[in-house]
Formats: C-alpha cells, structure tokens, sequence
C-alpha cells in the first residue's frame, strides 16, 4: 500500500467548496441514506453489553459538520470537531451553532 500523502490530499480539499455536494464528491442525496445506517449502527454499538460511553466523541475530518449535527450530537453528550481545511470549519460552526459541539480544532490528524 502507498503511504498517504497529506499535502496532496490537504491541496485536493482546499479546491473543494464547503457544502453537502463538496463533500460527497456531487453526491448529496445519499446524506440520509447514510446518516440512517450510521444512526442504527450507533444504537446497536450502544446497547452492546460492554459498549462505548456516550459521553463524548471526536469527529476527525469533520468537514463541514454534516455527521456531528446529523449524526453525532443526537448520540454523544459532548462532539469535538477536528478539521484541517478553515472554510469548512467556519461553516461548520455555522451549521453546528446552538448544539452541544465543545472545540473546534483546525488541524490535520497527523500534525
């Protein structure tokens, strides 16, 4: 396998535009399609016996915060967004205003 290059994948998003269709690549209508399959994968992770808390979370590559506000902020008490590009952080923390969203971090994983 062919190490990752996160320049290359860093200048990629930086021409990406901050919205559903960015993205997914132009594919906007499957936003409900996975946030459902997500949401019933979360709701059987959490009735595991020995399950993972709910207490908080971090979403890594949070985008535009499409899956914190869909997905993650109805499970977890507390969300963490971590995202390297600033436009889709800005417009996350648009999208995420009012819900229980702690830090914002602009930032790579590998930084």
């Amino acid at each position: 396998m062919d190490e990752l290059d996160y320049e290359k994948s860093k200048n990629y998003w930086s021409n990406v535009p901050a919205s559903v269709n960015g993205m997914l690549g132009g594919f906007s209508s499957l936003t409900n399609k996975d946030i459902k399959d997500s949401d019933l994968f979360l709701r059987k992770l959490f009735q595991m016996k020995d399950g993972p808390s709910n207490d908080r979370v971090l979403d890594c590559g949070a985008g535009i915060g499409r899956i914190t506000k869909n997905l993650l902020c109805k499970h977890f008490k507390c969300v963490d967004m971590l995202e390297q590009d600033e436009k889709f952080l800005e417009e996350a923390k648009l999208k995420c205003r009012g819900a229980n969203v702690k830090n914002f971090y602009c930032s790579g994983v590998f930084r």
